[in-house]
């Protein structure tokens, strides 16, 4: 059952049937959290429950058209009654799911509306029983419709030389719960790699996908990964998985740093079509991407929680710069020697 506190008038006039209904009366309505103006000429019914005619007011990341809700979860209820605007709020960690916690933790660390966002993620770094749908919605939720959800579709496991056949509609992605989920989902549109394919969803989804089949290598200058900087994107880590930073493949691609041997792939059937590529092969070296971390500040990577998983939004032109400057400066910075090892 749901939790709400107490019935308070949040007018501050004591009188206002005259003056909450007139076009031309500034209203502003702050309830703990939220702050909501009523601007002159946008009038008010309150056969509505006092909704329309409001706006998130100044202040208020995490705002949303409708008064009383906070991207997408109810906050409080309202209702017009004795001439005043009264507000009851949800009491806040009470019967709050998952997937709305999940969504506050998303606004919290920094993902806004309109964002074009990257996801690499662990599932079970979340410690959640949401299923992987739900937690896909959210962030398409806070994303908005103005907003780009991506998240790599790698297939190096499962598209090899003995089993060279990828076809971008039906092949798995080999890396998680949520990246194979999201293949599936309508409307998402997947880049065409055999190895390293990504897919989107949203406003930029074909912008950002459709070039990559243009590109020789796996994550080169039209690949998604490289265009994120271009337009603004970002970058989430779900969980402590920042070595799996693909992103830093399209830095060695530019840099080509002397443990990087580039040698023909096999060659491969992708949509049918006979196709080969240039192969970037590291070899007795093995990457250490997690070290983005030491040359990133703040605002540029942002760290916080997604439920259970330590999470880290990062500013994918930020990292652009910093990282090809640090490999020019110091090509081995990203990388263990390993070959002891094999």
């Amino acid at each position: 059952m749901e939790s709400t506190g107490a019935w308070t008038c949040s007018c501050p006039y004591s009188r206002s049937d005259e003056v909450i209904l007139r076009r031309d009366a500034p209203i502003r309505l702050r309830i703990p959290g939220l702050c909501f103006s009523h601007k002159p000429g946008n009038g008010l019914d309150p056969g509505r429950e006092g909704r329309d005619g409001f706006t998130p007011g100044f202040g208020d990341p995490g705002g949303c058209p409708r008064l009383g809700w906070r991207a997408g979860i109810r906050v409080a209820e309202l209702k017009i009654q004795d001439g005043c605007l009264w507000t009851r709020r949800k009491k806040e960690g009470i019967e709050m799911t998952d997937k709305e916690r999940f969504k506050r933790d998303l606004l919290e660390l920094g993902v806004k509306p309109g964002d074009m966002v990257l996801v690499h993620s662990s599932m079970k770094a979340l410690g959640t029983e949401c299923a992987p749908e739900e937690i896909i919605d959210a962030m398409e939720e806070v994303l908005g419709e103005e907003g780009t959800l991506l998240m790599p579709a790698l297939t190096y496991e499962n598209v090899t030389a003995e089993q060279p056949v990828f076809d971008s509609a039906a092949t798995e992605p080999c890396i998680g719960l949520l990246p194979r989920t999201f293949l599936h989902r309508p409307g998402v549109e997947r880049s065409v790699h055999p190895t390293h394919s990504v897919c989107a969803k949203g406003k930029m989804a074909h912008r950002l996908t459709v070039g990559h089949s243009m590109d020789d290598t796996a994550v080169g200058p039209h690949s998604p990964f490289m265009l994120l900087p271009l337009f603004g994107g970002k970058l989430l880590f779900i969980g402590d998985i920042m070595q799996s930073c693909t992103f830093m493949h399209g830095i060695e691609t530019i840099l080509k740093p002397p443990y990087i041997r580039q040698t023909p792939s096999p060659v491969f059937t992708v949509d049918g079509q006979a196709r080969q590529y240039v192969a970037n092969d590291g070899y007795g070296w093995g990457s250490e991407f997690q070290r983005i971390e030491e040359i990133l500040e703040e605002p540029d990577i942002r760290r916080g929680k997604l439920l259970a998983a330590n999470a880290y939004l990062i500013d994918a032109r930020a990292l652009f710069a910093a990282a090809l400057l640090k490999m020019w400066a110091e090509p081995y910075a990203f990388i263990t020697d390993i070959s002891a090892y094999i």
